[in-house]
């Protein structure tokens, strides 16, 4: 289907078309809306019917009024992504650029094509060349005028995190920083607390010690999320160093530098915490003075 496509999204649509009296209920697409849209992409997918999925899409964008969300637009591209077919990369291309022209948010479409083709055991990269290969991804998306946001590389450092894939987020990361997307006086406590994940499983005080200098230049208060991965981070290590035969003092140190930090930036809380009350409690007066001079 996707091969005789070549790429483009007028011949791709007019062969899912063909297939119409092939799906069931194809007599009756109804209404349609974000969450209706929603509602019938994951229902088709999760039953395996990626051309399905692609067809209701295909209807929703042919409205000109209709309103595409983020997660329809992503379900579409996880949906060409799964097809069985030898060209669907350069049909997703082709669907993030007219996406992008009609002013749909294709964050989640980006997140999905730069997963699968990371992921993706026939995409031709190996291991070792993990950088070059993402460095290779981004300009292609950066010469289709697909800009990626910071928020796309942290969601899916997140999710390769999830997978155990720690070394392909950091990888992620490095290059985007490389590639000049973003620089360190930009990096929201988000995005440190997806590297800090990374950093903690991988043992990496160097990493650590970035995370904290960019902490005190942006002058960053850690949130709830951030100090739960440093206490997970060092319950992991102390239960390391206790089951370890090996590499003890590589545990020992590591976990002394995290108890530090975790110690600072708890400090640092508790004194933002204060100096917040301490500011709202300025403000209640301020405004109780102007409520009793208006009487």
């Amino acid at each position: 289907l996707i091969r005789d496509a070549r790429g483009n999204r007028m011949h791709f649509t007019r062969h899912l078309l063909r297939l119409e009296n092939l799906l069931p209920g194809h007599g009756d697409t109804g209404s349609h809306g974000p969450e209706s849209d929603l509602k019938i992409m994951r229902t088709v997918i999760a039953k395996g019917s990626n051309v399905k999925a692609l067809k209701h899409y295909d209807y929703v964008f042919s409205d000109p009024e209709a309103h595409i969300s983020p997660n329809v637009f992503g379900l579409a591209i996880k949906a060409c992504l799964d097809m069985d077919s030898g060209n669907k990369m350069d049909v997703a291309m082709q669907m993030l650029a007219d996406a992008k022209e009609r002013g749909v948010d294709i964050s989640q479409g980006v997140t999905r094509l730069l997963l699968w083709r990371i992921e993706d055991p026939h995409s031709g990269w190996k291991e070792g060349h993990l950088k070059a290969h993402i460095h290779g991804m981004m300009s292609t998306l950066t010469e289709q005028g697909i800009d990626i946001p910071v928020n796309v590389i942290v969601h899916m450092g997140n999710l390769l995190c999830d997978r155990g894939a720690h070394g392909k987020a950091l990888g992620i990361w490095e290059e985007y920083m490389a590639d000049g997307k973003v620089s360190q006086r930009d990096v929201s406590i988000s995005c440190l607390t997806m590297l800090l994940r990374a950093y903690l499983q991988m043992r990496n005080t160097e990493g650590l010690q970035w995370i904290m200098q960019t902490i005190s230049m942006n002058k960053l208060t850690p949130d709830k999320s951030f100090m739960t991965q440093l206490k997970f981070g060092k319950r992991n290590v102390k239960k390391a160093l206790f089951e370890s035969s090996g590499k003890v003092e590589h545990h020992r140190e590591f976990l002394a530098v995290l108890e530090a930090m975790y110690e600072r930036l708890k400090a640092q809380r508790a004194s933002q915490v204060k100096k917040s009350s301490s500011a709202t409690a300025r403000l209640m007066g301020i405004m109780q003075e102007a409520v009793e001079a208006e009487k």
